[in-house]
């Protein structure tokens, strides 16, 4: 439930809003944060939606700012925002949710206690706000919604755009990835051997391939793979996309492109314009 959200006013770009939000969730292992900004004199019914996800980190979301959209820039984690500054908290933290001493990531609980499921409820209910706080507003134009991420960013996009019908009766319309991590990560789709020490049999829960089955009703799909990615590798990423049942859909590859942005600083094309945390700042 969004019931007792929590917006705080926070300093905005000019002729923007601005706000720190919370949003309470336990189920999902805590609770929902992030920032989000939309224009201050947006008229009514003008706004299109938009969330943006985080790569593989643990840090504080940038804000990220549209002209025709309200953005809530999704934190990846349960972390407490105004204390990213304190050394001493953000490593308890990152020490509370690591797995078997590793990355929280590396997950290979059940699916229950899967931090990775944790993370798509949080997301979810983090779409759902967005949906409920605008339509009550006026100020959504009732259809234009954007899921947009890079890396483990592209992973909650997609999970956000295979699941959002079926949590809140509308759609994802866009749905903009770059690089997006598992993505037939266990090679069980692909078939190429490509299986690496950093797979858990858990990630199979998440794994992209089985969201692509759930992207038939989104408008456009765009899609970004880098040639010389090895974290999130383009065989993957084509795997996911073959299995896309969506005729609206579009693949770029990036020559020498790797993960960490090794073509054109990072830049992706189409939009896509992050860098490889999923968050540019606005």
């Amino acid at each position: 439930s969004a019931t007792a959200t929590t917006m705080e006013s926070v300093s905005a770009n000019s002729g923007y809003e601005a706000y720190r939000v919370v949003i309470p969730y336990e189920n999902a292992g805590g609770f929902v944060t992030g920032y989000l900004t939309y224009p201050k004199n947006a008229s009514a019914s003008s706004l299109g939606l938009m969330v943006r996800f985080q790569g593989n980190s643990v840090a504080a979301p940038d804000k990220n700012y549209d002209a025709n959209a309200a953005v809530f820039t999704i934190c990846a984690h349960s972390l407490d925002l105004t204390k990213t500054g304190d050394t001493t908290y953000m490593d308890n933290f990152k020490s509370s949710i690591n797995k078997n001493g590793n990355n929280f990531a590396w997950d290979n609980s059940t699916f229950d206690t899967s931090y990775l499921v944790k993370m798509v409820k949080r997301d979810l209910l983090a779409s759902k706000f967005m949906i409920e706080h605008f339509t009550e507003k006026g100020l959504w134009n009732g259809t234009s919604f954007t899921a947009m991420g890079t890396s483990m960013g592209g992973f909650q996009s997609i999970a956000v755009a295979a699941l959002l019908d079926d949590v809140t009766g509308k759609k994802v319309t866009t749905l903009n990835v770059s690089l997006p991590w598992l993505c037939d990560l266990g090679a069980e789709t692909s078939g190429n051997n490509r299986k690496d020490s950093t797979w858990r049999p858990t990630y199979a829960y998440a794994d992209t391939v089985h969201f692509a089955t759930m992207l038939g009703n989104v408008d456009q799909i765009i899609v970004n793979a880098g040639l010389g990615d090895v974290i999130c590798p383009a065989s993957g990423i084509m795997a996911f996309y073959n299995t896309v049942n969506n005729s609206n859909k579009t693949i770029i590859f990036r020559q020498n492109n790797t993960h960490g942005g090794g073509y054109d600083g990072g830049s992706q094309p189409d939009g896509a314009s992050v860098p490889a945390d999923g968050c540019a700042s606005g």
